[in-house]
């Protein structure tokens, strides 16, 4: 079982959970949260008070206010079958593609009403005190989780979060991790000078004299 940074966690529910064809009854909270491991996977799942979980997330892009919005929907749902839960992640996306739309059909099966809670969900301004506390975490050097800030830029434009302090930290990180990929790039296409060049280093090693005993 993986360890989880968790940044955000609702109250416990009782939740019906079909795995292997066998249904159980389960007291869940749903959270938000990643795998604390070197490439973390970042998304959303349930947990109960004895650790045991089930979690789905993706190694990237890092999706902060698309997972927000997708807690918020798995917290309502109360039976749990093989989709679900990456079915609610992806009902918190600002936009659907054509092939994600399959997702809302697994949620219709129970929840009549998810295009209207979707709807609502987008234009739901995520508290700034919550969006720093999850931020801070991401944010922290210890915990090196890059959220994806073009989506930070998205929902600013759409209003539905401000531009605080961790906001632009995580702009920020996100210039510095961007700056030092295109430098180890630019790096790793300059060519050798000619001293240090492989032929160059060959051609000396072909003219050093051999000894023999």
């Amino acid at each position: 079982m993986s360890n989880y940074i968790i940044l955000k966690q609702l109250s416990p529910k009782p939740r019906m959970i079909l795995k292997n064809g066998i249904v159980s009854e389960k007291i869940m909270s749903a959270f938000l949260g990643a795998t604390d491991e070197t490439n973390a996977s970042f998304g959303i799942g349930l947990i109960d008070e004895q650790g045991g979980n089930t979690f789905w997330g993706l190694i990237g892009p890092h999706c902060l206010v698309t997972a927000w919005r997708g807690v918020q929907v798995l917290d309502q749902v109360l039976n749990i079958k093989d989709g679900t839960i990456c079915a609610c992640y992806y009902t918190g996306e600002r936009e659907l593609s054509g092939r994600d739309e399959r997702y809302l059909d697994i949620l219709r099966e129970q929840m009549f009403d998810i295009d209207q809670i979707r709807a609502e969900l987008l234009e739901v301004a995520i508290p700034s005190e919550e969006l720093d506390s999850m931020l801070s975490i991401c944010n922290s050097k210890k915990n090196g989780i890059s959220v994806l800030t073009c989506e930070l830029e998205d929902e600013i434009n759409a209003e539905t979060i401000m531009r605080t302090e961790q906001v632009e930290l995580a702009f920020k990180i996100s210039q510095q991790r961007y700056d030092f990929r295109e430098n180890n790039r630019k790096f790793s296409k300059t060519p050798l000078s000619k001293d240090k060049s492989l032929s160059t280093v060959l051609i000396s090693l072909k003219k050093r004299p051999r000894f023999y005993r």
